[in-house]
């Protein structure tokens, strides 16, 4: 007999409905900010606190994701976002601080 500790149980379906809550309202908003980098922008200091906000939260919310499989693959697709947002952001910091080449063919 598993002997089940009901007030985890609880904390974990409590936590699973926030998650779902903030996906369900934080999508537009990460597709926007998606599509905005992906035009060639970088992210603000505040998009940039926010981002490391959130993958502290995910890191402290591991075993949540582990025991529940329903939700793993939504928090999959929400981190893959966030992972393609932090890299073209970066790339696009990275072209903006690059020195111009100039052209001698000219």
């Amino acid at each position: 007999m598993e002997i089940v500790d009901r007030d985890t149980e609880a904390e974990d379906s409590a936590t699973i409905a926030v998650l779902l809550e903030r996906a369900k309202n934080g999508v537009p908003n990460l597709l926007a900010t998606k599509e905005r980098i992906d035009g060639g922008d970088t992210l603000s200091d505040l998009e940039i606190a926010d981002l490391e906000e959130i993958f502290e939260r995910a890191r402290h919310m591991i075993h949540v994701y582990d025991e529940h499989p329903e939700v793993q693959d939504l928090v999959a697709k929400i981190m893959s976002l966030y992972l393609h947002i932090t890299t073209q952001a970066v790339k696009n910091e990275e072209a903006l601080q690059a020195p111009p080449t100039v052209n001698l063919d000219d």
